[in-house]
C-alpha cells in the first residue's frame, strides 16, 4: 500500500516537483516491479557473442552459441531478444535466422523488428536444459550495412507464450471444400489478449504461396487466452484446379511483456487437390514380328492406395489379358503384354481397370496385319493366265 501511495503522489505532483527526480523514481519503481516478471536476464556477450556486421549485400555470417543456465534453478519462459540494424533500401531482403537445438530455422525479416530494434524469439526449455543456438545474419537486396548488435540478450520471464498452428486435410477431390483448423495455444504463464487472422498475406516468404478466399466461417477472431489453454477455430476454402498447394499461414498478434505488438505466424499447411478420377490409363503399342507389344501406363492420382482388375480387350488375343493391379498413393506402374500371333486383319485394343466402385478406360489402339503370303497370289495369277489362254484358243479354233 505504501508503494501505491508513493506512486499516486508522484503522478499527482503533490510530493515532488522536480521532473528529473520524478523520472528516476519512476524508473526505480518500474525496475522494482519488473523483478516480479524477470527471473533471469543476461547479454549474449556473456556466452561469447561479439556481434555481426556485414557490409554490402549477398553475405552471410553465423555464430553458434551454447547457453546453459540450468544450475541457476530459475523458472520462466525463455525469450531471445535480438537487436539489429538494417541500412539501405527499405524493401531489402536481408534477414536474421535462428536455429534452436538444430531444429527448423526461424526467419526474422527487418519489419519483424520493433521500433526499438528488437525482435523476440521464444526459446522452449531454456531453464530446463542446455540450449544450442545458431544465429545468422544474411544481407540481401540493396543492403549497405546490416548489423546484429551485442546489446542482444536472453532471459527467463513470467510471460504469455503463444503458438499457432494451421492444419489442412492431406488431400481433397477437385470441387470439394477443404475444412481448415487453427489451434492457438498459450504455453506461457500469463493470460493475454489476442487477435488471430486466419489467412494472412505473406509478403516475405521463401515459398510460393497460393491464397484462397474463405467461403465458410469468419476470417479472424479475438479474445483472451489463459495460460495453458488451447483454442480452436474453423473455416473452409475451395480450390479451383488440380494441384499441390502451399496455403497461407495464419497469424496471431498480442502485446508482449516488453510493450510491443508481437506477431507469431503458423507454418504453411500443404494441400493436394486430386483428380476426381483416381486412375488414369494410357495404352501404346509396338510391332514385334507377327505379334504386338502393348504397354499400359497406370497412374494413381490420389493419396490413397488402389486395388483393381486390369482387363485387355480383345481377351482372346492377349497373353494374361486379365490381372490384379495394386498401386500405392500417387504411384505409377507400367505393364507390358504380348499378343498371340496375329492373322491378317484389322484389330482394336483397349484397357479397362475396375475396382469395387468405378471403371476406368484407356485410349484405343488400332493395328492392321497385311497378307504377306505371295504364293497364293502367284497361283491365282498363273491360273488366270491359263484360263485366258484357253478361252483365246477356243475362240480362234471356231473361227
Amino acid at each position: 500500500m505504501f508503494l501505491v501511495y508513493v506512486f499516486e503522489r508522484i503522478v499527482l505532483g503533490e510530493i515532488m516537483t522536480n521532473r528529473l527526480i520524478k523520472f528516476f523514481t519512476l524508473i526505480f519503481l518500474f525496475l522494482f516491479l519488473a523483478n516480479f516478471v524477470i527471473a533471469y536476464q543476461a547479454p549474449l556477450e556473456d556466452f561469447g557473442f561479439k556481434g555481426i556486421i556485414l557490409e554490402g549485400e549477398s553475405k552471410k555470417e553465423c555464430v553458434p552459441l551454447s547457453i546453459d543456465i540450468v544450475e541457476l534453478n530459475e523458472t520462466g519462459n525463455g525469450i531471445l531478444s535480438l537487436n539489429a540494424k538494417f541500412e539501405g533500401a527499405k524493401a531489402n531482403s536481408s534477414f536474421v535466422s535462428v536455429k534452436i537445438n538444430e531444429m527448423k530455422e526461424i526467419v526474422i525479416w527487418p519489419e519483424n523488428f520493433s521500433d526499438n530494434g528488437y525482435a523476440r524469439v521464444f526459446v522452449p526449455a531454456l531453464a530446463k536444459q542446455k540450449t544450442d543456438l545458431e544465429i545468422c545474419l544474411i544481407s540481401g537486396g540493396n543492403s549497405e550495412r546490416t548489423e546484429l548488435l551485442t546489446s542482444s540478450y536472453i532471459g527467463l520471464y513470467d510471460t504469455p507464450v503463444l503458438e499457432i498452428k494451421t492444419t489442412a486435410p492431406k488431400s481433397i477431390i477437385l470441387g470439394e471444400k477443404a475444412h481448415m483448423k487453427i489451434f492457438l495455444k498459450n504455453t506461457g504463464s500469463m493470460d493475454t489478449n489476442y487477435f488471430v487472422q486466419f489467412v494472412s498475406k505473406d509478403l516475405r516468404t521463401l515459398l510460393n504461396i497460393t491464397s484462397f478466399d474463405i467461403i465458410d466461417g469468419s476470417s479472424s477472431a479475438s479474445g483472451v487466452i489463459k495460460a495453458g489453454e488451447v483454442q480452436e477455430f474453423n473455416f473452409s476454402i475451395i480450390p479451383g484446379k488440380i494441384s499441390g498447394y502451399n496455403l497461407p499461414s495464419s497469424i496471431v498478434k498480442f502485446t508482449n511483456i516488453f510493450g510491443e505488438e508481437q506477431i507469431i505466424a503458423s507454418e504453411h499447411p500443404q494441400l493436394s487437390v486430386l483428380d476426381p478420377k483416381q486412375i488414369k490409363l494410357n495404352l501404346t503399342s509396338f510391332e514385334m514380328d507377327d505379334k504386338l507389344k502393348l504397354v499400359i501406363l497406370v497412374e494413381n492420382n490420389w493419396d490413397e492406395p488402389f486395388e483393381g482388375e486390369l482387363i485387355i480387350n480383345p481377351k482372346d488375343l492377349i497373353v494374361s489379358s486379365t490381372q490384379e493391379i495394386q498401386l500405392g498413393p500417387k504411384a505409377t506402374k507400367e505393364i507390358v503384354l504380348l499378343t498371340n500371333k496375329l492373322l491378317p486383319g484389322k484389330y482394336n485394343f483397349s484397357a479397362t481397370i475396375k475396382d469395387t466402385n468405378n471403371t476406368y478406360f484407356s485410349n484405343s489402339v488400332s493395328y492392321s496385319v497385311k497378307n504377306d503370303d505371295w504364293s497364293l497370289a502367284i497361283i491365282l495369277a498363273v491360273f488366270g493366265v491359263i484360263c485366258a489362254a484357253i478361252v483365246f484358243f477356243v475362240i480362234n479354233t471356231k473361227n
